[in-house]
């Protein structure tokens, strides 16, 4: 897996973690999962990965925003 990429992660407990991955190792994975959020990724929970295609933006994000608050959503989004 390349650092940056997008991936989703199944766990043995059948949770997931989706985010971009910041750092891989021979026994894990550290998974950026949001803004200043990681989350360790023990390689021998792993039971599948895969390429994430989807948006990483939360579902109804823009809902109810006026110009302005998107305006500075995308401002903001151009900083990081």
């Amino acid at each position: 897996w390349l650092k940056d990429k997008k991936g989703v992660f199944t766990m043995k407990d059948g949770s997931k973690h989706i985010g971009r991955i910041a750092f891989t190792s021979a026994d894990g994975v550290i998974v950026r999962t949001g803004p200043g959020t990681t989350v360790r990724l023990d390689e021998t929970h792993i039971v599948g990965q895969a390429d994430w295609t989807g948006s990483l933006m939360p579902k109804g994000l823009l809902l109810g925003l006026d110009l302005n608050q998107l305006a500075d959503l995308y401002a903001y989004l151009k900083t990081l």
